[in-house]
C-alpha cells in the first residue's frame, strides 16, 4: 500500500509535509511500520518507538518516532504530523460493557 500512496499525495499533504518537515522516507516509513487505526472513515498510521526496527540508527529512531499519516479510503494522504504520544482519540478504545 505505501508505495502507490507516495503517488497520491493531496495538495494539503503535501504543504504540511513541507512546513513540518516530513520528508517521503519518513512517510514511507510510517506507511510500512507504524500501526493502523481505523478512524472517522480514514486510516491513521502512527509510528512510535515501540514500531521503530532495532536497526535503526538511533538518530533516525528519533527523527522518526512520533510520524503520524491519515490516509483517505481511496489511498490518498491526506496530512501527515508529529506527535510523540498517540492523541487519546486515536487510541483503540474498549467497548464498553454492558451493566
Amino acid at each position: 500500500m505505501h508505495a502507490q500512496t507516495l503517488d497520491h499525495l493531496t495538495p494539503h499533504a503535501t504543504r504540511r509535509m513541507q512546513q513540518r518537515t516530513i520528508s517521503h522516507a519518513a512517510l514511507d516509513a510510517v506507511l510500512r511500520w507504524g500501526a493502523r487505526i481505523e478512524q472517522n472513515g480514514a486510516t491513521v498510521f502512527f509510528l512510535g518507538r515501540r514500531h521503530l526496527p532495532a536497526a535503526l540508527a538511533p538518530a533516525d529512531a528519533a527523527r522518526l518516532e512520533g510520524t503520524v499519516a491519515v490516509v483517505a479510503r481511496d489511498g490518498a494522504v491526506l496530512t501527515t504530523f508529529r506527535c510523540r504520544r498517540l492523541p487519546s482519540v486515536m487510541r483503540r478504545r474498549r467497548p464498553r460493557r454492558s451493566s
